[in-house]
């Protein structure tokens, strides 16, 4: 994601690889933005560091994908039933990171902003969108998907998401 940020804004925007919690304090900046990453980063340093960079009236903006739905035709329960096991959502994981920013004195109340979309995707695609999410992989498991989409449900699905924008202002 960072490449193609850095080809979309050029030097308008400064990315940072790396741990969050490693970035060293530097001058005040008025957007701080994690896109999928931010459950990763340790809740207090994340929060405290977080507002150590941000100028007062800065925003800090979170950013993750929330699944609607798994295509169509129960596709849903068909996956968790050839693969073994329910299809894991970790919302609450994503939900839970946002709790210390919410009770941090430095940050006024989370504002959150839903763009709905959604995309159809080969097995192929389908396959490489789940190998970014956690949990277990394996080429087994990626051939069982390939196998459920092409021969059950005509070699494409569509997936349902929202866009979740948490922003939180600096205070």
């Amino acid at each position: 994601m960072a490449s193609i940020a850095k080809e979309r804004f050029g030097s308008s925007a400064r990315f940072v690889d790396g741990r969050f919690e490693d970035w060293p304090p530097t001058e005040n900046t008025d957007l701080i933005a994690a896109f999928n990453a931010w459950h990763w980063v340790e809740p207090d340093t994340g929060v405290s560091l977080a507002a150590q960079l941000l100028s007062p009236g800065g925003s800090l903006a979170l950013v993750w994908t929330d699944v609607v739905s798994w295509g169509e035709n129960n596709f849903e329960a068909r996956l968790s039933e050839v693969t073994g096991s329910p299809w894991a959502k970790r919302l609450n994981d994503v939900l839970d990171s946002l709790q210390p920013v919410r009770a941090s004195e430095y940050f006024d109340d989370l504002r959150v902003h839903r763009h709905r979309f959604e995309r159809r995707l080969d097995a192929a695609s389908f396959i490489a969108v789940t190998r970014t999410y956690g949990g277990h992989h394996s080429v087994e498991r990626d051939e069982i998907m390939r196998r459920l989409i092409d021969d059950e449900f005509e070699g494409a699905v569509t997936k349902v998401e929202d866009a979740v924008l948490y922003l939180a202002r600096r205070r």
